[in-house]
């Protein structure tokens, strides 16, 4: 139900999103997007600083708890849980937001902290954040620094420095991608972004053809293209994968891991009327909401299941598929840009974890192939054991070639915000022997 009253504040948003992500283990992006919608008073600015103290601050999450650490004699986890976010919240203000007056940042945190505590709790986050600001001001740091030094220990052993600067070169809210529709011009669709929401940022795609990103452009879901059905939200590092994957009129395609269906619906314009696009996932929830959005872009699916790869093959028929395209569940390493909470979550026993069920997927998967069909396998991450080394586990066990990889090209590749501007991806192409 819509929230007719007053609309918090941005601070307040942002705090009120933060403890929920923490608390429930929500995603920061649908966390924020819902509370930005359930308030539909709130003003266009607020709710883009609302989006880039939520997005911000759980970036730098390890760096502002140890600043705060200094003169909170207990801890930031001493304090009520909504406290704690104001008092984050301020610091990732009076660190890397010029442009918001100290005292600004300062006083809503204490008035927040008075609210949720009283008045010694009060007294107490004034105190705390009036030395920050002091410590702050005459110490040098960079936003970049911080989201590095706030990556836990295995996650930076992973990835190197320059890609987690390349991911964060600014502070700013991450770039949405949008994948416009096949006889829909990006060019035209930047200039009415532009006039439809002039304080957004848009751009075409660099790696996709069919991808233009925007930014700052408030709800998504509201922009006319995705209301008419000429573009809809997928990051275009997704749509290069699906691409990739090199989709021909007629042909028999399986999308394993369709989630939501973005990369399914991608297919099916390829394979055209004459072809067939069937799906599977886990979860039958996300199949359904994939089935209404091929529906609501004009386009028919074929069979749709609940497979668990890990148990059998469902439905499907051994051998019956001209591409196969295995999106595993992984890290998502990859989109901790748009998803920071990735990487405050990451262990070592879940990578471990993973890595076993997406060798056991993608073996489950290489037995749909027609003899002479490909299999891509893909994963969100940027991490080598569900890239390079997945990839080789499953050449020395699967028994195919090395495929190719249409647009992309090589039988393998990496995609990141270094080599293709997208976020990060590990893709890997088989071919059955015919």
């Amino acid at each position: 139900m819509n929230k007719l009253q007053t609309a918090p504040g941005a601070r307040t948003l942002a705090a009120d999103v933060l403890r929920r992500v923490d608390r429930d283990d929500a995603f920061l992006a649908a966390a924020l997007h819902a509370e930005l919608k359930s308030w539909p008073t709130l003003d266009a600015r607020d709710a883009g600083l609302a989006t880039t103290l939520a997005f911000g601050t759980l970036r730098t999450l390890g760096w502002l708890d140890a600043r705060l650490g200094r003169y909170a004699k207990k801890g930031v986890d001493a304090f009520p849980p909504k406290v704690r976010w104001h008092l984050r919240i301020a610091t990732y203000q009076l660190a890397f937001l010029s442009r918001v007056p100290a005292s600004a940042a300062v006083n809503e945190a204490v008035r927040a902290a008075k609210r949720e505590g009283g008045e010694p709790i009060a007294r107490a986050v004034n105190a705390i954040l009036r030395r920050v600001a002091t410590d702050l001001a005459a110490s040098t740091h960079t936003f970049a620094d911080a989201v590095w030094e706030s990556l836990p220990e295995g996650f930076q052993r992973r990835i190197s420095r320059d890609l987690c600067n390349a991911l964060h070169f600014d502070d700013d809210a991450p770039w949405t991608g949008l994948r416009v529709g096949a006889t829909v011009s990006r060019e035209a669709l930047v200039e009415e972004l532009g006039i439809e929401r002039p304080a957004a940022m848009a751009k075409l795609g660099a790696a996709s053809p069919r991808a233009v990103l925007v930014r700052r452009a408030g709800l998504i879901d509201e922009l006319a293209c995705i209301q008419d059905g000429r573009a809809i939200v997928q990051e275009e590092g997704s749509q290069l994968v699906a691409l990739a994957l090199g989709a021909k009129p007629g042909e028999r395609i399986l999308d394993a891991c369709a989630g939501r269906g973005h990369k399914t619906t991608l297919l099916a314009e390829a394979v055209g009327p004459t072809g067939i696009v069937d799906a599977a996932d886990l979860h039958e929830k996300k199949l359904r909401i994939a089935e209404r959005e091929a529906s609501a872009l004009g386009l028919d699916l074929g069979r749709l299941a609940a497979v668990d790869w890990t148990a059998g093959i469902g439905p499907f028929e051994k051998g019956s598929y001209d591409r196969v395209l295995v999106d595993a569940p992984c890290s998502g390493s990859g989109t901790f840009l748009r998803r920071p909470e990735i990487a405050q979550r990451f262990t070592e026993a879940k990578l471990a974890e993973l890595v076993a069920v997406q060798l056991a997927i993608a073996k489950r998967c290489a037995e749909l192939v027609r003899p002479g069909g490909l299999l891509l396998v893909a994963t969100c991450s940027l991490f080598r054991e569900e890239g390079i080394d997945l990839a080789a586990s499953l050449q020395s066990t699967l028994g195919f070639a090395p495929g190719e990889l249409a647009i992309v090209g090589g039988s393998s590749a990496t995609l990141s915000p270094l080599t293709h501007g997208t976020e990060g991806y590990a893709v890997a192409a088989f071919r059955r022997p015919a």
